[in-house]
């Protein structure tokens, strides 16, 4: 049991561990050409590592007990990080990259809705159709009352907004 749970072995599970998150990437068929040579590359490299690391701590261990266990046990933490930082963080892919800006993106229009002056147009139209208005024709409602929301923005200083702009907010509130 003590020798499933030595350093060495721990080295060597984690060294195993990062060879197949690599295989997974490649197998996935989700990288990019650039990305799979880049992975592919990785992975030989990792697994020459561990070829040439697992015999040389398995000869230190021989000799140096205490310090082949410190170094062991310093490169399988090492081993976790990496593998659990690889797999946490957000890759720097295109999509990934696509996918952080659509979040941004989302955010940014979210803290614009709460502003002053999207406030003061829900406001203006808010005034302008009347507690009456059925929800039909938005179009038809925009260009009946596009004068009187400019009119009621002007007055408290905010930039006029177009018909098709009040438009498009009635039509969110039919939904």
């Amino acid at each position: 049991m003590e020798a499933a749970l030595s350093p060495l072995n721990l080295v060597k599970m984690m060294g195993e561990n990062i060879l197949k998150v690599a295989e997974d990437s490649l197998s996935g068929g989700l990288l990019k050409e650039n990305e799979t040579a880049q992975m592919q590359q990785a992975k030989s490299e990792s697994a020459a590592m561990l070829a040439l690391l697992l015999p040389t701590l398995a000869k230190l261990e021989g000799k140096c007990r205490t310090e082949a266990d410190q170094v062991s046990m310093a490169v399988a933490l090492l081993l976790k990080n990496a593998l659990t930082i690889g797999v946490i963080q957000p890759a720097s892919t295109a999509g990934a990259k696509a996918a952080q800006a659509a979040i941004g993106t989302r955010r940014a229009r979210d803290v614009r809705a709460l502003g002053a002056r999207s406030t003061a147009i829900e406001e203006a139209i808010e005034r302008a159709v009347g507690p009456n208005w059925d929800g039909k024709h938005p179009s038809t409602k925009a260009k009946q009352i596009i004068d009187t929301v400019n009119k009621d923005l002007r007055e408290k200083g905010i930039k006029e907004i177009t018909a098709r702009a009040v438009y498009d907010r009635l039509k969110a509130r039919q939904c």
